[in-house]
C-alpha cells in the first residue's frame, strides 16, 4: 500500500522495506518510546494492533530496533533507529530512511518521542494519550 508520505525514494542502493506488527497482549496501558535520530517519520493513530509500521531504509546497519514486553498489565514498546552509524556527509545524500508508525487508538498510551534531523509529521488526535512528551 503506497503512502503519500513516501512520494519519491532514492534508489542509490537496494531499498529495504520492513512492516513490523506488534500485538497488544495483556496490556491495559502502554508506555511507548520512539527515538529516530535521522530520516523522515510520520506517527499516527489508527492501528488495529498496538503498532503497525513501515520502515524504508537503504543500509542494512539501519535496521530498526523494536522491542515490546508486558509486565503487570503495563506494556513497554520501544522503537529506535541505531545511532552508532558511520557515514560521511557526502555519502549520506544518497541514503534513505523513511518511517511510518501507526499506533493503537484503543488503549491509553504514554508517548515519548525524540527525533533528529529530518521531517516529522505527527497526527495523534485519534489516540488516547496519557502524557505525550517530546
Amino acid at each position: 500500500m503506497p503512502y503519500a508520505f513516501f512520494p519519491q525514494l532514492v534508489a542509490a542502493e537496494e531499498l529495504i522495506i520492513e512492516n513490523p506488527v506488534i500485538e497488544v497482549g495483556d496490556a491495559q496501558v502502554v508506555n511507548t518510546t520512539i527515538e529516530i535520530s535521522f530520516g523522515d517519520i510520520a506517527i499516527t493513530g489508527g492501528a488495529t494492533k498496538l503498532m503497525e509500521g513501515e520502515f524504508r531504509y537503504s543500509s542494512p546497519e539501519w535496521k530498526p530496533l523494536i522491542s515490546y514486553q508486558v509486565k503487570n498489565a503495563v506494556g513497554e514498546l520501544n522503537v529506535e533507529i541505531p545511532t552508532n552509524i558511520n557515514f560521511s556527509l557526502f555519502s549520506f545524500k544518497d541514503k534513505t530512511y523513511k518511517t511510518l508508525i501507526h499506533l493503537s487508538d484503543e488503549l491509553p498510551m504514554n508517548l515519548f518521542f525524540k527525533v533528529g534531523a529530518g521531517k516529522s509529521q505527527l497526527d495523534l488526535a485519534s489516540m488516547e494519550l496519557e502524557n505525550p512528551k517530546h
